[in-house]
């Protein structure tokens, strides 16, 4: 995956420095918590929830640099002997993996405010790297015989697309909800450790809401 974190970096820096200065009486930053739930299709995932860091720094009167941080301390992998081509029993419990997820993701956004300054709409795009870890998960087959399943799901590329709003609350706090869609582009490595089938899982994505509270530094 190396290729894609320097594909990542070079992608960021080409962004930063395209964008033109914000003037000395426009600069503004911010800084924050935010709340994500994102959901699948179920291949391999229903859904992630993760919480992050997150802020923007102002790089002129129209564009914004995004980042976070977002940790997701579990999530399910969905019926994981399926994804190696294995029927699990169907009198016993669905068994899926327990997995867990680091993403370091930056964006540029595009933004239009109210006369006011109270209301603020924008969208954007970036790009960003996720650090997954699934746990190993065995159970039992209608056969009688077992699985026993590793996953190596090591660090994924990440695209996403956003569109939301932001109001200001009271002095420097800012309220900020958006849609954003997440492609992963992953390269997923399962086996079998039982029975010796192998499988991957490819490309995903996810869909979903962030919310999250900000404190505002306005531009002297």
């Amino acid at each position: 995956m190396n290729f894609r974190v320097v594909a990542f970096v070079l992608s960021t820096a080409l962004a930063v420095l395209s964008a033109p200065p914000a003037s000395a009486e426009s600069r503004s930053w911010d800084l924050g918590l935010r709340l994500d739930v994102l959901t699948g299709t179920g291949e391999p995932t229903n859904d992630v929830i993760s919480q992050g860091v997150f802020g923007h720094r102002q790089m002129n009167d129209r564009w914004t640099l995004g980042w976070a941080v977002d940790h997701s301390s579990e999530f399910d992998v969905e019926r994981i002997a399926k994804l190696v081509g294995l029927a699990p029993d169907p009198d016993a419990k669905v068994i899926d993996a327990k997995g867990t997820g680091t993403a370091i993701q930056v964006w540029l956004e595009q933004r239009s405010g109210s006369d006011e300054g109270t209301w603020e709409w924008f969208w954007g795009g970036g790009l960003g790297i996720n650090e997954v870890d699934i746990d190993d998960q065995s159970g039992p087959l209608p056969d009688g015989a077992d699985f026993d399943i590793r996953v190596e799901a090591g660090t994924e590329l990440l695209l996403t697309g956003l569109i939301g709003i932001r109001r200001r609350l009271s002095g420097s706090l800012v309220l900020e909800a958006a849609l954003r869609a997440e492609q992963h582009v992953s390269d997923w490595a399962l086996e079998d450790r039982v029975s010796g089938r192998r499988s991957t899982v490819d490309d995903y994505l996810l869909s979903g809401v962030h919310v999250g509270v900000l404190w505002k530094r306005d531009g002297d």
